[in-house]
């Protein structure tokens, strides 16, 4: 007997009976049934979107964040879903547990990874998961990771500009406005010592005037 399981059934066990229909010799009718388990599996299919790094190029020591996802594009079930990054490569990381990830899903993956050697080969990331009964399966992915060497602070090679030293009162602004306010002050001291000298000389001149002609004369009477 052969048989086909449906496209869309579900991967799991199903029951199938079986019913035989017999005679014996005197022509006497029996029947007898059994009931089986077929097991129906579904060919997994599975893959990841493009894994990347931010940032882009590490420096040892420095760590960055692994993101992408993977894709279940068949028709059952993928479980335990994990990635790991493969030992013994410029980069580490700790293993990153998805779960389940129903058909037609995918599973987010955000991993943090730390540059630990320098080195230009990419990096080989492993998706792990299993089916219905828990057979494994995995898949790997590459990631071009460049990690160089830590870089120290750069001498600019120009010498170091003295700290300009502390001020301290500023004397010069001081002693220029008292030598000018000086000045106003003598300049005003002579135009006022002239002023009176003139008005002195002016005074004299008029008493002078006064004494040679007398305001009062004989002649009235």
């Amino acid at each position: 007997m052969s048989f086909r399981a449906l496209p869309a059934l579900e991967a799991k066990p199903y029951p199938l009976t079986i019913t035989v229909e017999y005679e014996d010799g005197n022509a006497n009718p029996f029947t007898a049934t059994e009931t089986l388990a077929i097991e129906v599996n579904q060919e997994l299919r599975v893959d990841s979107s493009m894994p990347s790094v931010v940032p882009q190029g590490l420096m040892v020591g420095q760590q960055g964040s692994l993101t992408f996802s993977i894709q279940n594009q068949g028709k059952a079930k993928l479980f335990n879903a994990r990635v790991t990054v493969a030992e013994g490569q410029a980069i580490a990381a700790v293993d990153h547990f998805v779960g389940t990830i129903e058909p037609g899903a995918s599973g987010a993956v955000d991993v943090t990874v730390t540059a630990n050697e320098v080195s230009m080969a990419p990096v080989e990331l492993v998706i792990s998961y299993e089916d219905v009964n828990g057979e494994p399966f995995s898949l790997t992915r590459q990631i071009e990771v460049p990690v160089m060497e830590e870089v120290g602070p750069v001498d600019p090679g120009f010498p170091e500009e003295p700290m300009p030293e502390e001020m301290g009162f500023p004397w010069l602004p001081v002693i220029v406005g008292v030598v000018l306010l000086g000045g106003v002050a003598a300049v005003i001291t002579m135009v006022v010592v002239s002023r009176r000298r003139r008005a002195a000389r002016e005074d004299e001149a008029s008493l002078a005037a006064l004494s040679g002609d007398p305001l009062i004369t004989d002649d009235w009477q």
